[in-house]
C-alpha cells in the first residue's frame, strides 16, 4: 500500500493545487517527492516496474507502435524501463532514447539496438557514447513516447525535473504521451504552467489512466 503522506508533505502538495505555484514552492515539492521516491525499497521498485511494463504492453498504442521513444531509467529510483526496452527490441520495434545536448536546452533523439550500447553521460543518464549516436531527426516517425517525471496527476499534468527539456520536445510532436509513475507519486492535482505539456495517459502499477483534456 502507498505510504501515508506526512503532514508537512501534504501541506506542500495542497499549496500547489488550484494556485499558481511559485518557483520556490515547486522546488520544495520536487525535493519532497524525489526523497519519497528514493526511499522506496528495492522490492517495491522492482514490483512496480514489472507492473508498469505489463500495463504499457497491454496498451493498443503500444501494439500499434513501430517506433517507441523511451527514457532509460538511471536516476534516483525511476521506474525501470530497461525490461520494456529489451522487449521492444526483441519484438522488432525501433527504440529511440533521449540525449541531453551539452550547451543547449534541447534533447537529441538517438536510436539504439541494445542497452549494451549505453553509458553514463555527465549527468549520469544512460546514452550512446558521444560521436556514436544514430540520430532520429524526423520526430513524426515516433509512435509512442514513454515520459519520466517526478510526479503526475490523473489529468495528465506532470512535474518534471525543472529543466523543461521534455516540454520542449513534446511540444513538437503529437504521438501519444504516456507518463510512467509510482502509485505513491500520483498526486490529486498539479497546477500546470502555460509551457507544460499534458500526458495522454498516466500509468502506475495499479492504474492506466486515459487523461481527458477539456
Amino acid at each position: 500500500m502507498p505510504k501515508a503522506l506526512d503532514p508537512a508533505f501534504s501541506r506542500i502538495i495542497i499549496a500547489t493545487m488550484n494556485t499558481s505555484p511559485t518557483p520556490s514552492a515547486k522546488r520544495r515539492l520536487r525535493r519532497q517527492l524525489r526523497r519519497r521516491r528514493e526511499a522506496l525499497s528495492g522490492a517495491v521498485t522492482a514490483a512496480a516496474s514489472r507492473a508498469v511494463t505489463q500495463r504499457v504492453q497491454a496498451l493498443p498504442e503500444y501494439a500499434a507502435a513501430r517506433v517507441v521513444h523511451s527514457y532509460v531509467s538511471s536516476l534516483g529510483n525511476e521506474l525501470d524501463t530497461r525490461a520494456l526496452i529489451r522487449c521492444c527490441l526483441e519484438q522488432g520495434r525501433r527504440v529511440i532514447v533521449p540525449v541531453v545536448r551539452p550547451g543547449s536546452k534541447t534533447l537529441g533523439h538517438a536510436e539504439i539496438e541494445s542497452l549494451d550500447e549505453l553509458q553514463p553521460d555527465r549527468w549520469y543518464l544512460l546514452t550512446p557514447p558521444p560521436g556514436a549516436e544514430r540520430w532520429l531527426y524526423r520526430l513524426a516517425e515516433i509512435d509512442l513516447i514513454l515520459v519520466p517525471g517526478v510526479a503526475f496527476d490523473p489529468q495528465g499534468n506532470r512535474l518534471g525535473l525543472g529543466g523543461g527539456y521534455y516540454d520542449r520536445f513534446l511540444a513538437q510532436i503529437r504521438a501519444p504521451r504516456a507518463g510512467l509513475t509510482y502509485d505513491q507519486l500520483l498526486l490529486p492535482e498539479l497546477t500546470p504552467e502555460p509551457h507544460d505539456i499534458r500526458m495522454d495517459l498516466v500509468i502506475t502499477p495499479s492504474r492506466t489512466i486515459r487523461c481527458c483534456h477539456a
